[in-house]
This record gives C-alpha cells, structure tokens and sequence, in this order.
C-alpha cells in the first residue's frame, strides 16, 4: 500500500513538473512576466535586509558580550593569581536577547529570500522560454520593446 502511494505521488509531481502553464493571450503573459520581476526584486530586498539585520545583531551580540553584568568582588589571597570572587559575571541580556533576534530573524530573510530568489528565476526562465516559443515580445513601459529573438 505504501508503496503504490509513493508510486502515485511520485508521478503525480512528474506530471505536474511537465504541465506548462498556458496563457490565452500575450497580455497576459506579460503580466506574469512582470509579476515574476517582481518577485525577483522583492527577493532581493529579503536577502539585502536580512544579511543587514544579521549583521547589526552581530554587532550587539559582541557589545553584549563585552559589556557583561559584574557583580560581587575578589579578594586577593597574597599570590597575584590567586583569589576569591563571589560574585559573577552575566550577559547583559537587555542588550544580548534583542540581538540574538535580529541574527536569527536576519538569517531567516536570507533564507527566505534565496528560496523566493531561486523560485523566481526558474518561472522568468520558464515563462521566457515559453515567449519564446510563441514568438511574443516583452514591452517595457510604453515605448520600448525587446524582441527575445537573436
């Protein structure tokens, strides 16, 4: 039974992986085309965001650790090494929490925006070679025209 599942399911994605998407018409290609655009710029601005937001929660995440909470006193026992602390040293975790969030949702957008990145250029390309095929021509504005033909 699991297998005859696994069976169906495999191609079922193999089917699905082979349906080319078909457009009545070429403006509405065009608009998918340009939706496409957009999510390539979109997953852009993830991944630009994300190493920058990683990459200020770096910078607390090291203020944090530099800045740590001291707390109690040592007492020297006559050698210059040797001695007795009470107390400890703590995180400042005012400091140190917010940053780990910015590193980790940072990390987050990267990912993200990679995988919107990598979804996005498979369905331009898809979409131009289907163009292609149909000899349409992307319009950008309204003045120009670029032909995909060479």
């Amino acid at each position: 039974m699991r297998t005859a599942f696994c069976l169906v399911l495999v191609f079922a994605l193999f089917t699905y992986s082979l349906c080319a998407q078909n457009f009545g018409s070429e403006s509405a290609w065009q608009d998918a085309m340009q939706k496409t655009t957009e999510d390539t710029v979109a997953a852009k601005h993830y991944k630009v965001w994300g190493a920058a937001s990683a990459g200020l929660g770096g910078g607390l995440i090291i203020a944090a650790l530099k800045n740590q909470n001291r707390s109690g006193g040592c007492i020297g026992l006559g050698s210059r090494y040797d001695y007795i602390c009470s107390g400890s040293e703590t995180a400042n975790w005012g400091l140190l929490a917010p940053a780990i969030g910015a590193v980790g949702g940072g990390a987050f957008l990267v990912a993200w925006g990679l995988h919107k990145s990598t979804k996005a250029n498979e369905d331009l390309h898809r979409l131009r070679q289907y163009g292609l095929d149909k000899g349409w021509q992307v319009q950008l504005g309204t003045t120009f025209r670029i032909a995909y033909r060479w």
